[in-house]
């Protein structure tokens, strides 16, 4: 029934008169715009993202500067009150050495107060 019509038998049929070099140019010419296209987008992405990175590393050196000069300043304004430094470290570090014998004279009461219970037994 197609035949009598003049049409061919398959719709999509390729005939011998398609001329594929006329749709080959601008197929060819789209396929290369937009490949120039997808090279600038990812290099335009990928300057976006290194230019934010940078920004960051800039914004945290700069902010360690601050604080590594807040600190030398308080180092330099607190520095007979620090620990570490002097005789006065020494007492304010360790605990006077009259405790220290009180606390050993107490063990040694409780020692032997628990070797009296345990020989008691």
């Amino acid at each position: 029934m197609l035949d009598s019509l003049g049409l061919p038998d398959t719709p999509m049929a390729r005939r011998d008169n398609d001329k594929d070099d006329e749709v080959t140019l601008p197929k060819g010419l789209v396929l290369v715009a937009g490949g120039l296209f997808a090279i600038g987008a990812g290099f335009f992405v990928f300057n976006y993202v290194f230019a934010l990175l940078f920004m960051l590393f800039k914004a945290t050196v700069a902010l360690g500067m601050i604080a590594g000069g807040g600190y030398l300043g308080y180092k330099l304004l607190t520095r007979d009150r620090a620990l570490g430094e002097g005789e006065s470290s020494r007492r304010k570090a360790l605990p006077p050495a009259d405790d220290f014998e009180r606390k050993m004279r107490e063990l040694e009461a409780m020692e032997k107060a628990l070797d009296a219970e345990i020989s008691g037994r």
